[in-house]
């Protein structure tokens, strides 16, 4: 048994990375914010979410364990439509959720330092960290980067909300707060999902990932899946924390809650303090930006990998060049900082179109992960896992169909 666990422990990689990668916008801001704004009411929808969405995300991973190939040729083989509209969805994903990610983490550690640095500045300096993680030390840096994140952020955003959950909820018993299920919310609801564990482009990155980690030591169809299982539903419980972190800390309470990003996150580590004590500022700062420089560094390698694999398909690159993928992780750095340096009051608009763009598009590429499975898979689907994906396309399709008509005015 014991070896049995070694074993699967030792493929561990590629589902911590899509963990680290999906905390950040969507579990820090988005969870914390629909506690803060909802309290407990929208808990069950975030696990829902969570829930319907998980097959998509296990066949990216299930697809490159059988197929012994990333997702992307699969999308590729499936139809050149498809293909060129992941790639569009991914250039604009990786310029926006760069410079998105980057802001908010550099914006946290400019708030934790005892000292006055400029945000921009800040900006480069992590960058730099990252660049030097991902160029000099390759994947396998990478990987022992994001294990350590996760390991320090699963134990500190639990500590954190253990002592919230001790020192009682701030709102008083009788407190009604505002209620989400209104069609004014509509647009909250689906950027929430959006992001919920992840934008749909990451089951293909972890794809990618599998196929590093594979180039290291063989990994069996039985350890891929433990390692995507441990993080979805790592990601997933964690998805639920954040909820009851804004819950607890910030509902009821008479500050207006922040919508911005960093703002919002700032204000989470001034409440702490006040409501629970001073003493708990650099804790709930330490896991602010864990949450965010995880976030980052994942973003940064994950699209910048993806872009790289696309266009090496499309015959621009030849495969196994080092400098191509250099020089997508290059770009999308000096894209990213483009954005924050002349669009940054834009930012905000942007990162929620990004969020609303993900939700749209997710139930397209679930089905084409789906269908993929459904005709290359070794073996039969089980029928669980069938209908699961079934009622999750339905749920997609629909809320997306719901949000378009909302959009065009069409629903009083």
């Amino acid at each position: 048994m014991l070896l049995t666990l070694k074993h699967k422990m030792s493929a561990l990689g590629p589902g911590l990375l899509m963990a680290t990668a999906a905390i950040g916008g969507s579990h820090l801001v988005a969870s914390t914010q629909a506690g803060a704004l909802f309290g407990w009411q929208l808990l069950g929808l975030i696990l829902l979410v969570n829930v319907l969405k998980y097959p998509f995300f296990r066949f990216g991973v299930q697809y490159t364990l059988e197929q012994g190939e990333s997702l992307l040729q699969g999308y590729q083989r499936k139809g050149r439509g498809y293909f060129y509209s992941f790639i569009v969805l991914n250039l604009i994903a990786a310029v926006v959720n760069t410079a998105g990610v980057l802001l908010l983490t550099a914006s946290l550690l400019h708030y934790a330092l005892p000292w006055q640095v400029s945000v921009t500045l800040l900006c480069w300096l992590i960058l730099a960290v990252c660049l030097l993680i991902l160029l000099l030390g390759h994947y396998r840096a990478l990987d022992k980067v994001a294990k350590l994140i996760m390991v320090l952020l699963t134990l500190g955003t639990i500590i954190a909300a253990v002592i919230a959950a001790l020192n009682g909820a701030m709102a008083p018993a009788d407190y009604q707060g505002p209620s989400p299920w209104q069609l004014a919310m509509l647009g909250f609801l689906v950027a929430l999902m959006g992001w919920m564990p992840a934008p749909i482009e990451i089951s293909a990155i972890s794809s990618l990932w599998l196929t590093a980690k594979q180039r290291q030591q063989p990994i069996s169809r039985q350890q891929g899946l433990f390692d995507f299982n441990l993080g979805y539903w790592l990601t997933a419980g964690l998805a639920l924390v954040f909820v009851s972190l804004g819950a607890l800390v910030q509902y009821g309470s008479d500050q207006p809650i922040a919508l911005a990003g960093a703002a919002f996150a700032q204000q989470l580590i001034g409440m702490y303090g006040s409501t629970i004590g001073d003493w708990s500022r650099p804790l709930v700062a330490a896991i602010a930006f864990l949450c965010m420089f995880g976030t980052t560094i994942t973003v940064l390698d994950g699209y910048a990998r993806s872009l790289n694999e696309s266009f090496t398909l499309l015959g621009l690159h030849q495969r196994g060049q080092r400098r191509s993928y250099q020089g997508w992780l290059l770009g999308q750095v000096l894209a990213g900082m483009a954005v924050i340096l002349f669009f940054r009051s834009a930012l905000g608009p942007m990162l929620t179109f990004a969020m609303t763009l993900a939700f749209l598009t997710t139930p397209v590429f679930a089905w084409l992960n789906y269908r993929l499975m459904r005709r290359h898979s070794s073996q039969p689907l089980p029928a669980l896992l069938v209908w699961w994906s079934r009622l999750g396309l339905l749920y997609l399709l629909g809320f997306a169909l719901l949000f378009l008509l909302w959009y065009g005015k069409l629903l009083d």
